[in-house]
């Protein structure tokens, strides 16, 4: 994973992860952005956004800003 951050509904088999990526709960921040964009999916393709809402959400994030750097440039 380049940067940036995956919201995934549900659980995540972490041993299915690659070992660059951080699996994390989302924050009260983080879960304001998703609420944004379950309301605008839910009004679009009719779901219910309370029962999406309730579900665990999963944060995965870049463990480093270059996880991949080493396999270009050996670090130290």
């Amino acid at each position: 994973m380049q940067g940036g951050v995956i919201f995934v509904r549900q659980g995540v088999d972490g041993t299915l992860c690659s070992h660059e990526v951080i699996l994390s709960k989302p924050d009260d921040k983080d879960m304001e952005k998703i609420l944004v964009n379950v309301k605008k999916f839910c009004s679009i393709f009719g779901y219910d956004c309370d029962k999406i809402i309730s579900d665990e959400f999963v944060k995965i994030t870049p463990k480093s800003k270059r996880p991949y750097g080493n396999l270009y440039i050996p670090g130290p």
